[in-house]
């Protein structure tokens, strides 16, 4: 009987652990094709640097990847996105930037949707080749950003760059000026010295400024760059007005209004491609030609 309960009690423990796991961690699955007809199924959880001997269908709620044989790379769950961190090999992607914030990390540089996306890019869809000495994005249909040490480049489809083997210097963005080209909230688009980029006002210690949600900072204010933070998986650059008098009250409202609450990420539900993109990729995997494959289309 006494052995009956301990049974009992550690079953319980386990099923709250899984659960524990499954609303914190479980981000997909991994279909890995150790023969092209009898695939290993794998869940994919946060955190877990995954070699791959082997190709690889990556399922994540709104995107679809293949690791080719050889890669290592590692999914962080990051509440509203999705980060993979690349360390070698090659990652095809098909993914929705309206459903789901995908990252790619590499040692040249992070690469993610713009920070505004079009109502129009329904699908972002290319290949990352991670190599010793660089990073080739290579897109074929959809809009992503770069940033690396040569700074923030947007990517078209049918583009290819190649990001150099260097370590991002935030340095060298720090004391730049320029001016925002729309309110902001404290998110908004500007120029910095003749560039494009996304901003964020950031407070003394370089946070950003959530009070500005209900007193944007009028559009075409002078700005100088204070800091470089991801925010929302995209890089952007963390500005202050230059008007002293004017960044003290922006710092005294914000004081006054104190830290915004901060926002529940919601649990990122695996859901399965429609049937007839799953089996398409399936074959593609199974066909051992040379190249890479490429993502059917629907």
């Amino acid at each position: 009987m006494k052995i009956t309960k301990y049974l009992f009690f550690i079953i319980v423990a386990l099923l709250i652990n899984l659960q524990a796991l499954n609303a914190a961690s479980l981000l997909g699955k991994v279909a890995v094709y150790t023969s092209p007809s009898n695939p290993e199924i794998f869940p994919l959880v946060s955190g877990n640097r995954m070699s791959y001997g082997h190709r690889a269908l990556i399922r994540i709620s709104g995107g679809t990847f293949i690791a080719e044989k050889g890669t290592v790379l590692e999914a962080i769950d990051e509440g509203e996105k999705v980060i993979f961190q690349i360390e070698k090999g090659i990652l095809n992607f098909r993914f929705q930037p309206h459903k789901t914030i995908v990252s790619f990390n590499t040692k040249d540089g992070v690469i993610s949707p713009p920070k505004i996306v079009k109502a129009n890019s329904s699908i972002v869809e290319g290949r990352i080749v991670v190599s010793e000495n660089s990073t080739v994005l290579d897109l074929s249909e959809g809009t992503l950003a770069a940033l690396s040490s040569k700074g923030l480049t947007e990517i078209s489809a049918g583009k290819k760059i190649i990001l150099a083997q260097a370590t991002i210097d935030l340095e060298e963005f720090v004391g730049k000026k320029g001016t925002n080209s729309e309110e902001c909230t404290p998110d908004c688009n500007g120029v910095i010295e003749g560039n494009n980029n996304p901003l964020v006002v950031v407070d003394d210690n370089g946070k950003p400024i959530e009070a500005l949600s209900d007193n944007p900072l009028p559009g075409e204010t002078e700005l100088v760059v204070k800091n470089v933070l991801l925010r929302d998986g995209v890089f952007v650059l963390g500005v202050q007005p230059t008007d002293k008098e004017l960044l003290a009250a922006i710092l005294l409202t914000a004081a006054e209004v104190g830290p915004s609450a901060p926002s529940v990420a919601a649990v990122v539900v695996p859901s399965l491609f429609t049937l007839p993109f799953i089996a398409a990729a399936a074959t593609a995997i199974a066909k051992d030609k040379a190249g890479s494959p490429v993502i059917p289309i629907e």
